[in-house]
């Protein structure tokens, strides 16, 4: 893992993002989801077979970590770019409906 600070209120970090985002979760949660407003997921692979689904971001075990890290604030953002329409449309769906099963 890398991490450097780039500005007083920015870092650069390269990591395993299933690690580093259940690290953050598991070490001080609340400083953290306080801290990120802008979390940015750059041409993620779409895996775009169905026996590959499971490796997209969207059906990863791990999403919902993602959600919890990117979701606390009323600024917050995630920004997901990809250059397969079809992917960005399923993730905007995913977050739909995750936003409807967690608020049950």
């Amino acid at each position: 893992a890398y991490c450097h600070s780039i500005a007083d209120n920015a870092f650069l970090v390269r990591a395993e993002l299933v690690d580093f985002w259940r690290c953050l979760l598991e070490h001080d949660a609340d400083f953290w989801t306080d801290r990120i407003t802008h979390h940015y997921m750059l041409y993620p692979n779409p895996y775009p077979t169905q026996q590959r689904l499971s490796q997209r971001w969207y059906a990863h075990a791990s999403f919902p970590l993602l959600l919890q890290i990117s979701g606390t604030q009323a600024n917050s953002k995630l920004v997901v770019r990809s250059n397969w329409e079809g992917y960005l449309k399923e993730f905007a769906k995913s977050i739909e409906i995750a936003h409807e099963f967690y608020e049950q």
